[in-house]
């Protein structure tokens, strides 16, 4: 058993991120040819746990990312108090696609138990718990819309030359290149 499998919890700005469940799967996660059907992580999502009642500029900066978009700080944030558990799941569709379009396949992929797509504290956790995740792809979290400025926008895991990683706001305007990938949750069972 390896370091990285000795450690149950992983403390993040975000709260405690599980990885008990997941830790065999960080692999697959960052395996190019894990990309299934335009999801990433179908039988084990991440559980995340978020502790609410931290702003999100120490959430942030727990993170340690080489930058980030100021534009974040001015978050709109739930009314939800104290830490919570959610699964994750990170939602690749290989091709072109709108905003729209990506909230309606998340959505769709399971009628029992939907998926809806992440607030930014998510996001965070996630970059927070996995920062070379978003080397491999950039990450979108949909669920919270910046509307400061002339065009709605949204935070994104971004990734820079070698070891720099960033969080941005992107527009959502656009449609998403194949390379974006997009975070979903689900309230914990």
């Amino acid at each position: 058993m390896d370091a990285r499998q000795k450690r149950a919890r992983v403390s993040v700005g975000a709260g405690q991120v599980s990885k008990k469940a997941a830790i065999k799967n960080v692999e697959t996660l960052l395996d190019a040819n894990s990309f299934e059907a335009g999801q990433i992580t179908k039988k084990h999502p991440l559980t995340l746990s978020v502790d609410h009642s931290k702003p999100l500029r120490k959430l942030v900066a727990a993170g340690r990312y080489t930058g980030f978009s100021r534009g974040l700080l001015g978050a709109p944030r739930p009314a939800k108090k104290g830490r919570l558990e959610y699964e994750a799941r990170v939602f690749h569709f290989d091709q072109i696609i709108s905003s729209a379009q990506a909230k309606r396949k998340i959505q769709q992929a399971d009628k029992h138990r939907p998926w809806k797509v992440a607030p930014v504290e998510q996001l965070v956790a996630l970059g927070n718990l996995l920062p070379h995740l978003q080397r491999q792809f950039p990450i979108v979290a949909l669920g919270t819309v910046f509307k400061k400025g002339p065009v709605p926008q949204v935070a994104c895991l971004h990734h820079g030359d070698g070891a720099k990683r960033y969080i941005v706001l992107r527009w959502i305007g656009d449609d998403w290149c194949g390379d974006f990938a997009f975070l979903a949750i689900r309230p914990k069972n």
